[in-house]
């Protein structure tokens, strides 16, 4: 391996692969529905609905935004 200054500037400490950016990506779908999670969940709260109810909307939410994550993170099959 070469190790002349031109070279260790050149070449990039970190490789993102496609894994990466997908898990990334799905981080972020996550938090989101996290943040509206606790928005929709504060407001119920603040409007007296029963929290039997809010913990039901929140499962919700959640299993579409995990849902929704999956779909728009999957990986294509590849064309045969």
């Amino acid at each position: 391996m070469d190790y002349t200054p031109e070279r260790i500037v050149a070449e990039p400490l970190h490789y993102e692969t496609a894994e990466t950016a997908l898990m990334t990506s799905m981080l972020v779908y996550l938090i989101g529905t996290l943040f509206v999670v606790a928005g929709l969940a504060y407001g119920a709260h603040r409007l007296g609905v029963s929290q039997v109810w809010i913990i039901a909307g929140a499962l919700v939410i959640i299993g579409l935004g995990l849902m929704g994550g999956i779909v728009k993170t999957r990986q294509k099959d590849p064309a045969q």
